[in-house]
């Protein structure tokens, strides 16, 4: 009993406050949920179930979203443009490509920007525009 009480009060006298372990612990639900979602998308993905990795991958983003967890919107929108760029619909995958990169920035993280630059460069290549793809990654503005 005097463990629990040292712990309540080291807790509510700024240690540890209750509040951000709730939000320390909503974070890793997001994070799992999402990631568990995502890699249920990719094993849909490889054996073309493209259908259900779609609507894994939709459902992810949507919950990123409505948590406002902005490393799970943006990896879900990594995987949805490698869906899109997979069934050859360049103008839907080029449509979240903007999206990504503001993602990116606002983490800075250079990974996702990275991957952005990238599917953009695929999306331009695959487009047949050549100049464009080569300029995307060296000019990455």
């Amino acid at each position: 009993m005097p463990k629990l009480l040292i712990f309540l009060v080291f807790c509510g006298l700024g240690g540890i406050p209750f509040q951000s372990m709730s939000q320390l612990i909503d974070s890793k639900r997001d994070s799992m949920l999402v990631a568990g979602l995502l890699a249920k998308a990719e094993v849909h993905f490889n054996v073309s179930q493209i259908d259900s990795a779609l609507y894994l991958t939709r459902q992810a983003i949507s919950y990123s979203r409505q948590h406002q967890y902005i490393s799970g919107e943006a990896w879900g929108l990594v995987k949805l443009n490698e869906i899109l760029i997979y069934q050859n619909k360049l103008a839907d995958a080029s449509s979240h490509l903007t999206t990504l990169k503001k993602l990116a920035l606002s983490k800075n993280d250079s990974l996702l920007l990275s991957i952005a630059y990238l599917q953009t460069a695929q999306v331009n290549l695959y487009s047949d525009l050549l100049d464009s793809a080569i300029y995307s990654l060296l000019n990455k503005k």
